[in-house]
């Protein structure tokens, strides 16, 4: 999955293909062996967070909507993984990859190792995961720069009946060496009353406590609050290639309400 265009294109291709920390070009890329119930994937990969808003492609979610972690870190890194299916809906991934706050891969031996277990079904879904992220903080007067890793604890619950689907998502972050303790708590709901129109509501709140060697990371605020409602229509009678969206959104850190209108179009190409 490439990234063609941003706000500022030439960011994405300044010397940025073997970037950990930035946003590039090249979203992912990477091949699949499968065998059996398991399958191997190597190459640049979406690490394995158990957040909804994560396992979302990031072309199809609305950024004023998400939380920092979504908008902040890197999350496609360079490594692999295992996968295995275990029953009809579910899975289990063991990844080793990059850290996100390493510059280039690997770079100071940072990396980032999860386990992600899910259950994907029309009635009750779930993610969860367990992952450790390597960090080195910026050095200080008083002391080199330590590193170690941030241990973070992510899930996420939906539960759909009838046109309507509830859920959430819950993510901590904590580590006493590098003094960082994080809370994050998203509640979503949704309506799909036909096949062209549907309507989301989504709040989170979100608390950061860190020390000041930690600011590279950039969450240096204590008490976010955020959310707002997202309309989405699909005016093409035979497909749902074409969407058109509006999203109004809240920020406790801006003054005012922030409005997005735009369209998505899936081009699909087949090739046999």
């Amino acid at each position: 999955m490439n990234h063609w265009l941003c706000e500022e294109p030439g960011s994405l291709y300044e010397d940025t293909f073997f970037h950990s920390d930035v946003v590039n070009w090249c979203d992912w890329a990477n091949l699949t062996y499968s065998f059996g119930d398991f399958s191997i994937t190597a190459g640049k990969c979406a690490m394995a967070l158990g957040l909804w808003e994560q396992d979302a492609y990031d072309y199809e979610s609305h950024f004023d909507l998400n939380s920092t972690m979504w908008n902040e870190m890197q999350v496609y890194q360079w490594g692999g993984d295992i996968t295995w299916n275990h029953g009809e809906f579910s899975a289990t991934t063991l990844q080793l990859l990059s850290s996100p706050f390493s510059v280039r891969p690997y770079d100071g031996g940072l990396f980032s190792a999860s386990i992600l277990t899910r259950r994907d079904a029309d009635g009750l879904s779930y993610l969860l995961s367990g992952n450790l992220v390597g960090f080195e903080t910026a050095p200080t007067i008083y002391e080199a720069s330590p590193s170690g890793f941030v241990k973070m604890l992510n899930g996420g619950l939906k539960y759909c009946f009838g046109d309507f689907t509830l859920g959430t998502d819950l993510s901590w972050h904590n580590s006493k060496k590098l003094h960082i303790n994080e809370t994050m708590g998203v509640l979503f709901a949704e309506f799909d009353p036909s096949e062209r129109f549907n309507l989301i509501a989504k709040a989170g709140y979100e608390k950061y406590i860190q020390a000041e060697t930690f600011s590279r990371v950039l969450y240096v605020f204590d008490g976010r609050l955020f959310g707002g409602l997202a309309a989405h229509y699909f005016p093409l009678r035979d497909n749902d290639a074409l969407r058109l969206h509006a999203v109004v959104a809240y920020d406790n850190g801006f003054d005012g309400l922030s409005i997005n209108i735009g369209a998505l179009y899936n081009i699909s190409i087949n090739i046999k």
